[in-house]
């Protein structure tokens, strides 16, 4: 399903929304066209398309519980609406389904399946009470109409002589019956023994009473015909009397009344069915475990749904049993024969156990075998079936219903006892994750010693506001994190000049939001301590309210969570790291396989040439060259490995102080020649900061590549200038290489920039090791390196590393 409807979402929560909107992208429709108001106001006055679907949070700026409900059940009569709400709003959820809702969504538990699930099953749902409606109109009218028809012609008119014991039936009377005009004869006896067993006695005492009292009668009965079909009729007749005050003739009509009666029993019918299925929802709410549930829903499928018997089973497939967990309008003969039932595959249980989602027999006393047939006719049952019930997608069972009624399974009633059995699968699943959640608290409880230790050494904070007396209030431990003056008056306005600036909008945003929503958050934030230091801490607050739901004190707690962020942060480097190392790996390998492959086969190939000893002395001295040439190469590429592999090795080396401009300077000492002829000017600035803790001989070589770098690759006839400066950023430090030389075309090289044997110059002599090797360098250091560059413009390398 991929459905293009619109969809009108009324939340005034912006968190709420994000959820609703995330789900339904990843929701079967993802395709629907979204609208978003945040009031009642603005859904009223929507007209951008036609709504089918409404998702309605009950808590709105200016509207508020049932009554936002029924409001929009005015403006919106023909779409379906599922009520959004929070775990304490649940029971007002289920009082909305008896003003028009179709379903509710509990906001803590939505995510795309239940999305999909909730939209779909409300979408069918709203569809069939739609035409229930419908036919429940045409059902008044045809009525209305019938009725006319009635005063203006006697339709299938009759006359009955006691006298001679004779009849006449006009010609549309005998089409009611069942046959052609003038094929068959109708009398009396007849027209009686086509009435149904169960409406003769009534239809006699009707006409022994009109011959009593000497007045018309009319009454409403069933026939059946020569082929078995059932009709209703409506019948209305006067008794003629003779001078003595005999009953001398008896004049009627019958009218056909049988497709109003069937939508009339089919609306009672769709109504029995949306009790049962409203009453099971309404359950599903309530229960907590999957014995009560089931026992529930088979009481509710007699008393709601009226069905004659009802059964749960879980299945037993390696023992292929059944047995019997729930029951409701069972005698003890059926118990017996339930409790530990074996199947057939082929069977009707069997089926639905193993793959399909129902088996319906509309005619039990024929349809089921010799012996379920007899049993069936035994206990009255003229219709069954078996649903599947599900858990995570996977059949464990069946409910099984049966009914007194023939053919009673229609594809409507079919689809309304799935939507059913679905909601009691969803439930199964809730189960088991309750059930998780219940071992997860009573393995929490087991460690709560271990919890209190914890929290006696983690500094939390807390502080409250009292929105009635406008009195604020911290704890100690909030002073202690944040490393405020105890003296000093708690205020909003002082905690939020701890905050990093670069924290503070979007924190005052959070905290305003909260004010006008009164809705409870959380929101992460950076804060500095006395000594300067930048610490991370984590806010989390609340309402609490009257009974008018008026706020009466806004609280929370504050968490030093520096030491996790840096976990954190800890993790995702070791995680960058092992992904950096295996795309190392992957080069190496690379590498080795390619770059070694052409010297080894040259080799390979000239030695078998040597072989040749027809070969003159000039020609084997030429291929001895060639051999020897290829070594060579061979033994580059092996000394260029050996040397990226004892980077890696030489980490451990002792870390020293190294100050950035004697570097700079003994570079500059090193390749003076090189510097004036090429006109290089280098300029550097480490006034930010001037040292670093490291392993100098690599922060010597990250240095001297860089710069030899920008000299090789300047811009030809153009004075060169190397920037080099250094500065901190939330306690990193970064050293920026910054020239005006010929550049790199980024959009075809990024993703080979650092690449080992990769040049990007061919004009310029090289081997396309430097930046290799700077960046193997910079990470093996626990540094990071990044690269901007235009062609003809420069290029600026960044490299940042942690302050130690």
């Amino acid at each position: 399903m991929n459905e293009e409807i619109n969809i009108l979402l009324i939340e005034d929560n912006p968190g709420d929304a994000l959820l609703i909107r995330e789900a339904l992208r990843e929701s079967s429709y993802k395709s629907a066209s979204l609208f978003e108001v945040d009031c009642l106001e603005k859904a009223i006055s929507f007209k951008d398309g036609k709504v089918v679907l409404l998702l309605l949070d009950l808590g709105l700026p200016d509207s508020d519980g049932l009554q936002t409900v029924k409001k929009i059940k005015e403006h919106f009569p023909d779409s379906a609406v599922i009520v959004l709400t929070g775990l304490d709003d649940e029971m007002m959820a289920v009082e909305t389904l008896r003003e028009g809702a179709q379903n509710f969504l509990n906001k803590n538990e939505v995510d795309h399946k239940v999305l999909d699930r909730t939209i779909r099953f409300s979408l069918e749902r709203h569809m069939i009470i739609q035409q229930l409606k419908r036919v429940e109109n045409e059902l008044i009218q045809s009525k209305f109409f019938l009725e006319k028809a009635q005063e203006v012609a006697h339709t299938g008119s009759w006359v009955i002589d006691f006298i001679n014991e004779t009849a006449e039936w006009s010609d549309e009377a005998q089409r009611i019956l069942g046959n052609e005009p003038g094929t068959f004869q109708v009398n009396r006896r007849t027209f009686f023994s086509m009435v149904h067993p169960d409406d003769k006695d009534l239809l006699n005492i009707k006409i022994e009473e009109a011959i009593h009292d000497k007045k018309p009668f009319e009454l409403t009965h069933r026939i059946l015909l020569k082929n078995g079909v059932k009709k209703w009729i409506k019948s209305k007749a006067e008794i003629v009397y003779d001078g003595s005050g005999e009953a001398k003739k008896m004049i009627g009509t019958i009218h056909d009344i049988t497709t109003i009666k069937e939508a009339e029993e089919k609306i009672v019918k769709g109504n029995r069915m949306y009790s049962f299925i409203s009453h099971i929802s309404q359950t599903i709410v309530h229960v907590k475990d999957q014995h009560t549930l089931f026992e529930k829903a088979c009481e509710i499928a007699i008393e709601q749904g009226r069905f004659k018997m009802a059964w749960i089973g879980i299945a037993d497939f390696a023992e292929q049993r059944i047995g019997l967990a729930a029951s409701f309008g069972t005698t003890p003969g059926d118990v017996e024969l339930l409790t530990d039932y074996k199947y057939q595959k082929d069977g009707p249980i069997g089926k639905v156990l193993y793959g399909l989602r129902y088996f319906a027999v509309n005619d039990s006393k024929n349809d089921l075998g010799e012996e379920w047939s007899n049993y069936a006719k035994k206990r009255g049952f003229g219709s069954g079936i078996s649903l599947a019930i599900k858990k995570y997608g996977k059949t464990i069972g069946t409910f099984n219903l049966f009914s007194a009624e023939s053919n009673f399974f229609d594809k409507e009633e079919i689809k309304m006892l799935n939507e059913a059995v679905g909601d009691i699968s969803f439930a199964l699943e809730n189960f088991e994750k309750e059930n998780q959640r219940t071992v997860a608290e009573e393995n929490l409880e087991r460690s709560e010693a271990r919890l209190k230790e914890a929290q006696a050494i983690a500094l939390i904070g807390s502080w409250e506001i009292d929105l009635i007396k406008k009195v604020q209030l911290w704890s100690e431990g909030l002073y202690e994190i944040c490393d405020i003056d105890k003296s000093k008056e708690p205020t909003i306005d002082l905690f939020m000049s701890l905050m990093h600036p670069d924290d503070l909008e979007d924190s005052i945003s959070n905290i305003e939001n909260a004010f006008l929503t009164h809705k409870d958050s959380s929101f992460n934030f950076r804060f500095k301590k006395k000594s300067g230091e930048i610490r991370y801490g984590f806010a989390e607050y609340r309402f609490e309210f009257d009974k008018r739901r008026k706020p009466l004190r806004f609280y929370g707690i504050i968490k030093d969570i520096t030491d996790q962020k840096r976990n954190d942060d800890e993790r995702e480097k070791i995680i960058k790291e092992i992904v950096q190392r295996n795309s190392d790996l992957e080069q190496f390998a690379f590498i080795v396989s390619h770059n070694l492959r052409l010297p080894v086969a040259n080799i390979i190939g000239f030695a078998d040439i040597l072989k040749n000893d027809e070969l003159e002395e000039e020609q084997k001295l030429e291929f001895i060259n060639a051999i020897l040439t290829s070594v060579k190469k061979l033994d580059e590429v092996v000394s260029d490995l050996n040397h990226v592999l004892q980077v890696r090795r030489e980490i451990n080396e002792n870390k020293e102080v190294v100050y950035f401009s004697q570097l700079v300077d003994n570079i500059r000492n090193s390749i003076t020649t090189m510097i004036k002829e090429e006109e290089t000017q280098i300029v550097t600035d480490f006034t930010a900061i001037e040292k670093i803790l490291t392993i100098k001989s690599y922060m010597y070589s990250i240095f001297y590549n860089l710069i030899s770098n920008s000299i090789k690759y300047r811009q030809k006839n153009y004075p060169l200038l190397i920037e080099i400066i250094s500065k901190m950023q939330d306690d990193k430090i970064i050293i920026c290489f910054k020239d005006n030389g010929s550049g790199i075309d980024l959009i075809k090289n990024k993703k080979d920039v650092f690449g080992l044997y990769k040049r990007f110059h061919s004009k310029v002599e090289g081997k396309g090791m430097g930046l290799f090797m700077v960046k193997t360098q910079v990470e093996t250091l626990g540094g990071r390196i990044s690269i901007k560059s235009e062609v003809n413009k420069g290029t600026e390398f960044l490299i940042e590393f942690d302050r130690t």
